[in-house]
């Protein structure tokens, strides 16, 4: 034992570097001649907890904490951990007290800010971060925390401005287009042409496009030229004001581009003057909506639902997604929801729109006798449209079906977490970008079965 050396050097790299298997591997043989290291103990932790092992994380970190309790990196990694999985108010009391440990470690603070916001408290992490980026100016994670803190708090205005940060972070499309030359901030678009990039996830693509029209209206641009996936491609061609979707810029010329979500901020969008249009802005093809008409059984109401994003392919892998995973039901509660919308609507067919379904919940739908739409595979939004213009309500977690629905105008009920994305606000039972959607919130933190309609 005297003759080994503690080199935490390639652990704590690889940490930095979010390196779980190498972390791990350096990891292991310094914990077998120090079980009880803590510093050890906390890479260990962080290490499986990405890999999916939460509760056991938890478990080391809760003994390391208990043991050292001014160790602030394991205490801060223990409220990541709870934060990661939904668990915000327990994961604020750690991060407070990490916080009030080391008020001047600036990861810390962000981090204790982030969890301020998803336990509605965006006010009180609003100066801890302006106070960061003071004396850290270059801080892009305090810089997006901030732009999430002034939207959630409806100061979009400059949450905007700062929301434009979002493009350094680390993983965020990296594939946007870099010609600094061309970027439109602003820039007079008479008879020009400008192209707009889709980015992030398809509900943001979709709630977004809505700006092409009013670019298309009030600035008098050439043309406008959406670059976007293959999925989306015909969908978004039906958008109001663009003129071309294409899925591959060589080639293409433009005068300026510009990424879709700087296009609030160059509109200076305030809840008071989102671009609202009398018609959809969004259409469904006729075609195929006269093709899955015929699929359904005629004269009845027609309710479709979508109870998980579909990055989680089974609930009980080891690799979920825990940002994903908090917006989606699991099979019982969806079960439940199924139960509850046939008490509502006894005459009504309901119609699954859940991609990627399970055994357990394909098994659940034969039970229920819901018909699923993915018996007739498909792999384009345009056909995802044609099936909601076809239905009478549309019940959906905040994920890409929602957003179609409230841009095809469709009836459409959006079931939110206890911590919605500031998109939806925190207390309205209707949304502001959608007037024909009506939100409906978790009543307690990750229990699907305390929703909250606003009544």
């Amino acid at each position: 034992m005297s003759n080994i050396t503690l080199d935490f050097g390639p652990a704590l790299q690889a940490h930095r570097e979010q390196d779980v298997e190498t972390c791990l591997a350096e990891i292991t043989p310094i914990l077998q001649y120090v079980p009880h290291h803590p510093v050890a103990l906390h890479l260990k932790a962080w290490a499986i907890s990405k890999r999916g092992e939460s509760e056991e994380a938890l478990r080391i970190l809760s003994n390391v904490i208990s043991e050292n309790p001014r160790l602030v990196p394991a205490r801060a990694e223990y409220g990541s951990i709870l934060m990661a999985n939904s668990r915000h108010s327990e994961a604020l009391q750690q991060l407070k007290q990490a916080h009030q440990l080391q008020p001047g470690r600036d990861a810390v603070v962000v981090k204790y800010c982030i969890c301020l916001i998803k336990n509605h408290q965006s006010e009180e992490a609003e100066p801890l971060l302006r106070k960061l980026l003071k004396r850290s100016p270059g801080d892009i994670s305090a810089c997006f925390a901030l732009a999430v803190a002034l939207l959630q708090q409806g100061k979009w205005e400059e949450g905007f401005q700062r929301y434009r940060s979002r493009l350094q972070l680390d993983g965020i499309d990296k594939d946007m287009i870099q010609d600094k030359a061309k970027r439109w901030t602003g820039q007079s678009l008479k008879k020009k042409t400008i192209l707009l990039q889709c980015e992030q996830g398809y509900g943001d693509q979709i709630l977004f496009i809505r700006y092409a029209a009013w670019v298309k209206q009030t600035l008098s641009p050439g043309r406008i030229i959406v670059f976007a996936k293959p999925e989306m491609q015909a969908l978004l061609e039906s958008a109001a004001g663009v003129d071309e979707v294409v899925t591959d810029v060589s080639g293409i010329e433009y005068d300026f581009h510009a990424p879709l979500l700087d296009l609030p901020m160059i509109h200076k969008t305030v809840p008071e003057n989102i671009p609202f249009f009398e018609a959809p802005y969004l259409q469904a093809d006729e075609a195929l909506v006269g093709k899955w008409r015929s699929r359904f059984e005629t004269g009845k109401e027609l309710i479709a639902i979508c109870w998980r994003t579909n990055l989680i392919a089974d609930e009980h892998s080891q690799s979920i997604d825990h940002e994903k995973q908090v917006k989606s039901l699991h099979c019982g509660d969806a079960e439940e929801l199924c139960r509850q919308l046939r008490e509502l609507f006894p005459a009504a067919e309901l119609v699954s729109l859940q991609p990627g379904a399970t055994a357990e919940e394909q098994a659940m739908l034969k039970r229920c006798g819901i018909a699923d739409v993915w018996a007739h595979p498909f792999s384009e939004f345009a056909e995802t449209a044609a099936i909601i213009e076809n239905m009478d309500l549309i019940v959906s977690i905040d994920t890409g079906v929602a957003h179609l629905a409230g841009a095809l105008g469709k009836p459409v009920w959006n079931l939110l977490p206890h911590y919605s994305d500031w998109r939806w606000s925190q207390d309205s039972e209707f949304s502001s970008w959608y007037p024909n959607m009506r939100l409906i919130r978790q009543g307690e933190e990750n229990n699907w079965r305390s929703l909250d309609s606003g009544d």
